[in-house]
């Protein structure tokens, strides 16, 4: 059984942007013409990196999905920062 996990406009409703185990993201968790690049601290947060965290969220669409997906990465890098700033590490289990 397949499940289309994110679709964009473009595509149509009866295309599938995503299914089974062996695909990866497809064009439909990338960036919207016109929508800018998302940097935080001068980094620039890659569109793979977005669209692999944006099938962890569900939403309504595509551009929610990405949204989600962008603040959460945001969110993950400014509080690396900040426990790097405490001199804080991981610990390994």
């Amino acid at each position: 059984m397949k499940h289309t996990l994110i679709q964009s406009a473009a595509e149509g409703a009866s295309q599938e942007a995503f299914s089974g185990c062996g695909h990866g993201p497809a064009p439909a968790a990338q960036r919207e013409k016109g929508a800018p690049p998302i940097f935080v601290d001068g980094v620039l947060i890659p569109e793979a990196e977005i669209a692999a965290e944006a099938q962890n969220h569900g939403a309504g669409s595509a551009a929610e999905a990405r949204a989600a997906a962008a603040r959460a990465l945001v969110i993950r890098h400014l509080l690396l920062r900040r426990a790097e700033a405490l001199n804080l590490s991981p610990i390994r289990m």
